[in-house]
């Protein structure tokens, strides 16, 4: 009983009392359930079939990075690796697992900072060269663990991860609950200068994959489990867009009794939300949430001028063109990764059919990268 009480009143504390921030002049409702797909179409741009030499396979990407004439593809659900290919596919380097210099255990993100390749892995920075030599490893001078890092223009420093001080009580009653929330740090990383609301709860759930999207200055940051994307100006936050999900929106008292239920309240069909993954272009925002469909990602696009979305699969579909997962931006266009290992090989043959698809595909070929553009009739 007295564990029950003491974990309501943190989840309490989750909706009402660590938000530092507050709602914009103008703020946007985003409704993923509403079916415009008619109103998108898309184009592929380029198709790109990563090499299938035995040490190039990759299980999963996490998240890409697009610089220079490489794809640099973080993999922390299969090969816990980062792998370098060419703009055409070709293998460059992956990266060992174990502890010893360049060597990585389990990667949580990637970043580039003046033309070198950063990997971030629990309480350090591991350097690289662009085709990844090892330079120099610096560990955090914060007692933070930080999935995420992400240097802003006036040089001070964004973090995702979680809070150890938070949610830990003397008596053990709580031990081992995580606050997952960002942390703004001053550019020698040695002063915290402010944090931003829990994102999620507990390490093992509600953690977001990609929880900040940079575009041309603008700076996104998703929220879980309330559902809200919000603007980060550098100093404050802003809510901008709610995700409203109508009937099934999570409710302050779902929320309240914790990450199992709002996964068993998903899994019954009852509820959607747990928004993941965002990407931003000129005209569209791109994010993902926990569906119904066997605990899979629905993945929206929505207008920003015309304020209307669609589900990315709806539009894929009426193009004929298989699903394809987004997972970055290059040249304000949006890079997604095909899956062949998720098709049959039946289905795989009536694709290499169409000319936007690589001959010779079947179900044992490495992942293909797809460059599309998406547009509104």
């Amino acid at each position: 009983m007295k564990i029950g009480i003491k974990k309501t009143i943190l989840f309490s504390l989750i909706v009402t009392g660590f938000f530092s921030c507050r709602k914009s002049d103008i703020t946007s409702v985003i409704k993923p359930l509403d079916n415009s797909a008619s109103q998108f179409s898309i184009s592929i741009l380029s198709t790109t079939p990563l090499s299938n030499v035995p040490q190039a396979f990759i299980g999963e990407i996490t998240s890409i990075t697009a610089h220079g004439d490489y794809f640099y593809i973080l993999d922390t659900y299969k090969t816990n690796s980062v792998s370098i290919f060419s703009n055409n596919g070709e293998f460059i380097f992956r990266t060992t697992k174990g502890s010893g210099p360049g060597e990585v255990i389990y990667p949580f993100s990637i970043f580039f900072k003046d033309d070198q390749l950063i990997i971030v892995e629990r309480g350090s920075l591991k350097h690289y060269t662009d085709r990844g030599e090892f330079l120099f490893q610096e560990n955090f001078p914060h007692a933070i663990f930080a999935r995420n890092i992400y240097y802003l223009k006036n040089g001070n420093v964004l973090t995702y991860g979680s809070s150890p001080k938070l949610g830990v009580d003397t008596d053990g009653d709580l031990a081992g609950l995580e606050f997952f929330r960002y942390h703004l740090f001053n550019k020698n990383f040695d002063k915290e200068i402010n944090q931003f609301f829990p994102v999620g709860i507990d390490y093992t759930a509600l953690e977001c994959d990609k929880p900040v999207s940079f575009h041309k200055g603008n700076v996104l940051l998703l929220s879980q489990p309330n559902n809200s994307i919000y603007r980060f100006t550098g100093s404050e936050v802003f809510e901008k867009y709610i995700i409203d999900f109508d009937a099934f929106n999570f409710t302050e008292s779902d929320i309240k009794q914790g990450k199992f239920t709002l996964t068993k309240l998903i899994h019954d069909r009852q509820r959607l939300g747990i928004i993941d993954n965002i990407i931003e272009t000129n005209q569209y925002i791109i994010f993902s949430y926990v569906g119904w469909n066997k605990g899979e990602n629905e993945f929206v696009v929505y207008s920003k001028q015309k304020k209307r979305s669609a589900n990315l699969k709806n539009i894929l579909k009426q193009k004929g063109f298989p699903f394809m997962t987004p997972i970055g931006v290059i040249d304000n266009n949006v890079i997604c990764v095909f899956k062949p290992y998720e098709f049959t090989n039946e289905q795989l043959s009536q694709y290499t059919t169409e000319t936007f698809f690589p001959k010779g595909i079947d179900v044992d070929s490495n992942l293909i990268l797809f460059v599309i553009k998406i547009n509104e009739i």
